[in-house]
């Protein structure tokens, strides 16, 4: 049968277990480029970043959590200070998604402008609203910040609760 094309990446730490079938597609189908994996074959991996890579999968990968102080986030190109855990920010980012730009958002708020924000996107807000107690964990971090990362701007779900 059809061998894999590709030598084998080593990595220097090991990574997370994923559970999928490997496979081996046909010479024609590659030829072709009718999938994802074709484009891939042609393109081939200079924009791979093998040290991102590990770093976000390798299985001793730090991820955020509540903690008293901050903790970064995000991709090489753009740290970000994060105190939410995953699954609340990520509700505060789809919250985001579904509102106008944050400045144009928070204006509306602050002036009580019905004609920026419909009645379901107030309703979005306010069932999305922070807990006192997640306002206080985040104003703590704030202030337990490290001189050297009081530059280091928020991730997006805490800027926005902040403002």
């Amino acid at each position: 049968g059809p061998q894999p094309r590709k030598v084998e990446i080593r990595l220097e730490r090991p990574m997370k277990k994923l559970f999928w079938n490997s496979f081996v597609l046909d010479d024609e189908l590659v030829q072709a480029q009718a999938n994802v994996w074709a484009v891939l074959e042609h393109e081939g991996m200079d924009g791979f970043d093998v040290q991102e890579f590990e770093q976000l999968f390798s299985e001793g990968s730090f991820r955020p959590g509540p903690s008293g102080s901050a903790a970064l986030g995000g991709s090489r190109r753009r740290m970000r200070a994060r105190v939410f855990e995953e699954s609340r920010r990520r509700q505060v980012c789809i919250m985001l998604a579904r509102l106008p730009p944050v400045e144009t958002t928070v204006k509306a708020v602050q002036r009580m402008d019905d004609s920026i924000l419909d009645k379901d996107q107030v309703e979005l807000l306010l069932s999305t609203a922070p807990s006192g107690e997640e306002l206080t964990l985040l104003h703590s971090a704030a202030q337990e910040m490290p001189e050297k990362d009081k530059g280091l701007p928020w991730d997006d779900a805490e800027d926005f609760v902040l403002k």
